[in-house]
């Protein structure tokens, strides 16, 4: 979270505030972390206008801040869950405005976006496995170029981490969070935790992320077959919208 803590406390460095405090970091802390919240949000509502109309986006953005763990999550500063969303975010952003065809400077976004999520959390790397699935997909060569503007963008963040942690890992390897002896992927028990537990289970905490599993179901539009995965926003919040639909899910 280097990135998003150095300007704001450059800026408070510059009005002259006492950075030897402790009272001091957790204020900048906490102004660190509502701005990512904020930019987050931000960047969650234009991405959801590309799915759908602009009211249905602003009620999806509404849920999302006020019927989920997000500022409890993001705007109070657990520093890896907001680097992390608000990464994805951006580089899914310039993949839904580009309808898949972003220009030079939007790939080098998405490069810094993937490293950024590398600099919060390794095992953000599923994530950027996905997208970058995503985007070979669409194009095999700007997958390759997203993901060679990725590694050079890691590149200070290795060698940082080389050299105060001696692992290229970060702090992640500590206490035994990567060694395996916490981490057990692929188990049923494990999922299960992850989805439904009562202290952080993903559908108790954020339900509204069950509405995704309604785009897995087959559909059809007027007669014409629609392929799983075509369900839009506006279709999911129950509000009419008419017009064309995005280029970019191939059905217009």
């Amino acid at each position: 979270m280097v990135l998003f803590a150095v300007p704001v406390t450059s800026m408070a460095r510059l009005c002259g505030a006492d950075l030897d405090r402790h009272l001091v970091h957790l204020r900048l802390q906490k102004i660190t972390a509502a701005l990512v919240a904020s930019f987050s949000l931000g960047l969650f509502f234009m991405a959801a206008c590309c799915l759908g109309s602009t009211l249905a986006a602003m009620v999806a953005t509404g849920l999302l801040a006020i019927s989920s763990g997000f500022y409890t999550t993001v705007g109070l500063g657990l520093w890896q869950h907001g680097g992390i969303v608000f990464w994805i975010l951006t580089a899914l952003l310039v993949e839904l405005r580009s309808s898949g065809r972003p220009t030079r400077l939007g790939t080098v976004i998405q490069g810094i976006a993937c490293a950024g999520l590398l600099m919060c959390r390794p095992t953000a790397a599923l994530l950027i496995a996905g997208l970058t699935t995503w985007i070979f997909l669409r194009s095999p060569r700007r997958a390759l170029e997203t993901l060679a503007v990725a590694a050079a963008a890691y590149l200070p963040c290795l060698l940082m981490y080389f050299m105060i942690y001696g692992n290229v890992f970060g702090p992640a390897t500590i206490n035994g969070n990567m060694s395996g002896e916490f981490w057990h992927p692929g188990r049923i028990e494990t999922m299960t935790g992850v989805l439904v537990c009562p202290a952080r289970g993903l559908f108790v905490y954020q339900p509204w992320a069950i509405l995704a599993f309604l785009s897995l179901r087959p559909r059809t539009r007027g007669g014409v077959w629609l392929p799983a995965g075509s369900l839009r926003l506006d279709r999911v919040l129950s509000f009419h919208h008419r017009g064309p639909l995005p280029r970019h899910l191939g059905l217009a």
